[in-house]
């Protein structure tokens, strides 16, 4: 049975199973958010098209064709800021970069159930020679406020120079968040409005690899239950 056909028949079998639910609230809001689930990875699965699914439980990026997983990049280390993390289907509005990429043009590829393209070929993955020109600190700008933001972790040059810019940029970085952050919370209180803001630390390879696979427009499933 191929992953669309799974995902289907999961989606009929809870339906069948929420009348049964009624016991506990707990029980019947989990079913709820993988009834959710489910309807957005079917939604996302039948246009042929990648997207992208952020398990916030493993802090990892699964892009997924299908309800198949083509790639999987995992962060280092994970922190969660904010109000909320909307667990929804939204889609990618915005990557921003202070270094643009040579190379960011990037068309998806359709494929069939099988998880081929028109030619019978599997889509294309990360190409090595593209993701050399990929940035490997930008933000993934989603709607409702939510910010995914790449960075990698600090490796000295030994270039007195270049690497001392480099620690100044990251402290005035984290400095001026926590600076702005207090404020930032209580008037997202006052206005009963949420944020989210998610910071990631990657191995550099894969925070290329996720840039480029990733191009604004892509539909992105956040939840804390990813379907494996």
């Amino acid at each position: 049975m191929n992953a669309m056909k799974i995902l289907v028949a999961a989606l009929f079998a809870l339906f069948a199973a929420g009348a049964s639910l009624a016991g506990g609230d707990d029980a019947l809001l989990a079913a709820f958010e993988k009834q959710n689930l489910l309807k957005a990875e079917l939604s996302a699965a039948q246009t042929g098209k990648f997207y992208v699914v952020l398990d916030l439980k493993n802090s990892s990026f699964l892009l997924k064709n299908r309800g198949r997983i083509f790639k999987e990049w995992k962060a280092l280390s994970a922190e969660y800021i904010g109000t909320a993390i909307p667990l929804v289907s939204t889609t990618l509005t915005k990557r921003d970069a202070k270094e643009k990429p040579k190379r960011f043009e990037v068309i998806p590829e359709v494929v069939d159930e099988n998880g081929l393209t028109a030619d019978g070929k599997p889509p294309k993955l990360p190409d090595p020679l593209e993701v050399v020109d990929m940035p490997t600190r930008y933000n993934l700008v989603f709607p409702s406020e939510v910010t995914v933001s790449i960075s990698v972790p600090y490796v000295e040059t030994g270039k007195k120079m270049d690497d001392y810019k480099e620690k100044f940029d990251r402290y005035k970085e984290s400095f001026m968040r926590n600076l702005k952050l207090p404020f930032l919370l209580k008037e997202k209180k006052e206005k009963k409005e949420d944020f989210g803001q998610i910071n990631l630390v990657m191995a550099p390879e894969d925070a290329k690899a996720l840039y480029w696979a990733f191009p604004e427009g892509t539909p992105t499933i956040f939840t804390t239950n990813a379907l494996r």
